[in-house]
């Protein structure tokens, strides 16, 4: 699966609130596969990839554009969007950050914990790593899930991890 096209970015309302989406026109929807959710690797506008998954309602499929990504490209309600599509091919479904990856490999017990967590869950604690632009706050954000996963036997609560990353970032204030 390779394709481009370009839809406009549309508003859609549901019960849970408003989000962004672009649909996929109907004739490249077989291109897809049969797979109702497949993930992907999205470039969109030439310029910003995101790694995420196609959504389904009904016969028709689209794309969930970001808040984030809205911000990058300034985009607004039925702005076009060129997007190009391809089959995403990493093991998580998007990049694993070396930081955490490393950790990973060091810690016997915490990638067995990561590794028993469901594909959503890794990709979650893969993203709040990912999305940090300094080396040296993805270390210490993946060495806070590291130690959390091995404090609660691989379950994991995020409010309690949220403490875990303000606790390492103390830790590394009080060694400066």
């Amino acid at each position: 699966m390779d394709f481009s096209f370009t839809a406009p970015l549309d508003k859609h309302d549901s019960s849970l609130g408003w989000f962004y989406i672009v649909f996929i026109p109907a004739d490249l929807i077989p291109k897809l596969g049969k797979e109702k959710s497949p993930r992907v690797k999205a470039t969109f506008n030439d310029s910003e990839v995101a790694h995420i998954s196609v959504k389904s309602r009904g016969e028709e499929r689209y794309l969930v554009v970001n808040s984030e990504l809205r911000k990058k490209l300034k985009l607004e309600k039925g702005m076009p969007v060129h997007l190009r599509l391809e089959e995403e091919k990493s093991e998580y479904g998007m990049p694993m950050p070396e930081e955490l990856a490393l950790m990973l490999a060091e810690d016997e017990m915490a990638n067995h914990h990561f590794h028993q967590l469901t594909p959503g869950v890794q990709r979650s604690l893969i993203y709040l790593v990912l999305k940090i632009k300094s080396v040296d706050a993805r270390i210490r954000k993946a060495l806070a899930i590291v130690e959390h996963l091995n404090e609660y036997d691989g379950k994991l609560d995020f409010k309690a991890l949220m403490e875990k990353m303000k606790e390492v970032n103390q830790r590394y204030k009080m060694r400066s």
